[in-house]
């Protein structure tokens, strides 16, 4: 499975430039870090997803020896790890380009994952559904308009409730986070597993 991990990230060769100066580009006009980690992580997967429908990989990689269950598994690990590699360069670029440490930064962070989590878990089950050319533009089309649209939807719902809900209930901002990033977690989990039922179950033409 490592090795169909590295092959998500290494299929994007020059990619990564583009992906990168995209990411200086939200960064120079003062994007929320929630917004620029979740899109710029999306745009990669869904490149992935592409460039795999593109060659017809499944095809491939189903003879090889690996398991539907592994080849599922290594495109929802594969999430993970393009998260924590763009968090890392919003987090370098924006202390080269703001020369310090935002207040926040922390919680932008875990934002963009629960929303990622989230937006994984709708849309990596269809991918594996349907993963027909003539359907999967549309369905990488909802997922990044989700992934936007969940972006500013958790941006706007964090800043109401932490301003006029959880003072009533004597609740702090951090257990939002802790209660949010669970419930995505389980909502990423589920839908691992349901991918990787769907999968095993499809004809591969």
């Amino acid at each position: 499975m490592l090795h169909l991990i590295k092959k998500d990230l290494v299929m994007h060769k020059l990619a990564w430039f583009t992906f990168l100066a995209m990411l200086i580009f939200f960064m120079l006009f003062d994007k929320n870090q929630i917004f620029v980690i979740a899109l710029m992580s999306a745009v990669v997967m869904t490149n992935a997803f592409y460039y795999e429908e593109d060659i017809n990989g499944h095809k491939l990689w189903n003879a090889l020896p690996y398991t539907r269950n592994e080849i599922v598994s290594a495109r929802y690990s594969s999430l993970l790890i393009v998260f924590f590699v763009i968090a890392t360069a919003v987090i370098m670029v924006g202390l080269v380009l703001k020369n310090e440490w935002e207040l926040g930064l922390l919680q932008e962070v875990i934002g963009s994952l629960i929303v990622l989590f989230l937006a994984g878990a709708v849309c990596f089950p269809l991918f594996f559904w349907f993963g027909q050319k003539n359907t999967m533009f549309m369905l990488f089309v909802i997922y990044i308009f989700l992934v936007i649209g969940g972006t500013y939807a958790f941006y706007y719902l964090y800043r109401y409730m932490n301003q006029s809900l959880l003072p009533s209930i004597n609740l702090s901002g951090s257990w939002l986070f802790v209660i949010a990033s669970l419930m995505a977690l389980c909502m990423y989990l589920f839908s691992w597993r349901l991918s990787v039922k769907i999968y095993q179950t499809k004809e591969i033409l």
